[in-house]
């Protein structure tokens, strides 16, 4: 009955509410719902994030360090002169983790044998923290190369330059571009 008895209190008070006199009630109810839902997002987000963003750091640092170096040798070819590089990849690194299958088989009827497999990440403890266990990690695909260069403007040079980095990254000359630097 108390169900009812509220339910009957409530009632009243919804159909006598002026929705042209109340506007601003409804305006900060309303308000305040939104920042609860934006708060909450913000508040309770996980942690994974995180570790997605530890991970692009990393690719990104091994991408610059790649950029430099091969800007380096880049700019001891003949004529090549001072030189900047910049390789675009598709995507980030991945890694391979190590999982172990564990496979039980029964039997029923006594003539069928079914096997069932259920595939465990193997972990690895750092101190207080568990990590998956990395076997190795895959460095993306690349997906052009720009190079400017002091002596991009000579044919020969800009050639050189091409074939290097189609040699050191292993891609195609057509995602090879070399721009002469502005003067």
């Amino acid at each position: 009955m108390k169900k009812r008895g509220i339910k009957m209190d409530i009632m009243p008070f919804i159909k006598n509410f002026s929705f042209k006199k109340n506007k601003n009630t409804l305006f900060i109810i309303l308000l305040i719902g939104v920042l609860m839902l934006v708060c909450s997002k913000s508040l309770f987000a996980s942690e994974k994030p995180k570790n997605d963003k530890k991970a692009n750091e990393t690719t990104t640092v091994c991408a610059d360090n790649a950029e430099k170096r091969l800007s380096a040798m880049l700019g001891k070819i003949s004529g090549a002169g001072k030189t900047e590089v910049m390789i675009t990849y598709e995507s980030t690194s991945e890694k391979v983790t190590v999982a172990d299958t564990k496979t039980s088989k029964s039997s029923s009827d006594g003539s069928k044998n079914e096997s069932s497999g259920e595939r465990v990440t193997v972990m690895q403890k750092d101190g207080n923290a568990s990590s998956p266990f990395v076997k190795a990690e895959v460095n993306p695909k690349v997906r052009g190369v720009l190079i400017v260069a002091d002596g991009a403007e000579n044919a020969d040079v800009s050639a050189n330059l091409k074939k290097a980095v189609c040699a050191v990254l292993d891609v195609p000359i057509h995602k090879v571009e070399v721009m002469p630097r502005e003067k």
